[in-house]
């Protein structure tokens, strides 16, 4: 495990209230790392915890050979009111995704799945990968690097079969554009209604 990331965690987020460790011995470990919340050093109260992941980013994702990445290696963030065991899951399998399935992602990569990822909603379904709102968060791959590679951190947001419609069929900027618009906001809401 990498030693450095741990301390760069801290110091874009603090001491973790949590960090759950992944049980068995899956190649890479990936823990994750529960931050409550805490008022920002730029004065801004987040009253949601932070999930990160942590080991995902110790392989580089596999790409075609000719391909020109933004980035090999990420983590994942998810923005929760109140975090369990659902969440856990959902970020766990994802960061071992790219990895067991020789894959990648990028901004804008969905993980569509056949049943919702939580017992709570009717409809989220499909894992969308983008850039954080948070300046903070952005600022991960000027401060961690492995061999060499800058670690990217990818914002997990849940979307519905109809969201993935949408972006499949008019493009990610289309779906950005209507969750602009209907002000969705970036802590999940497990209950919310399509959009669509």
């Amino acid at each position: 495990m990498n030693e450095t990331r741990p301390l760069v965690y801290r110091e874009l987020w603090g001491e973790p209230a949590e960090v759950l460790r992944e049980p068995g011995s899956q190649v890479p470990a990936i823990d994750i790392h529960v931050y409550a919340p805490r008022l920002e050093p730029d004065g801004f109260h987040r009253a949601h915890y932070r999930l990160v992941t942590s080991g995902m980013s110790e392989l580089a994702m596999t790409f075609p050979p000719a391909a020109n990445p933004p980035f090999h290696r990420a983590e994942l963030v998810m923005y929760v009111p109140s975090p369990h065991e659902e969440h856990f899951r959902l970020l766990r399998f994802l960061a071992h995704y790219p990895h067991e399935a020789h894959r990648y992602y990028v901004y804008g990569h969905t993980v569509p799945n056949a049943q919702p990822f939580f017992s709570g909603s009717e409809v989220l379904s499909v894992a969308l990968l983008l850039q954080s709102p948070y300046r903070a968060d952005a600022r991960l791959p000027e401060l961690l690097r492995i061999e060499g590679q800058p670690v990217e951190l990818l914002w997990v947001q849940p979307i519905t079969m109809a969201e993935w419609t949408v972006k499949r069929e008019k493009g990610i900027d289309a779906l950005l554009g209507l969750f602009a618009e209907r002000k969705l906001p970036f802590v999940l809401d497990e209950r919310r209604p399509s959009l669509v």
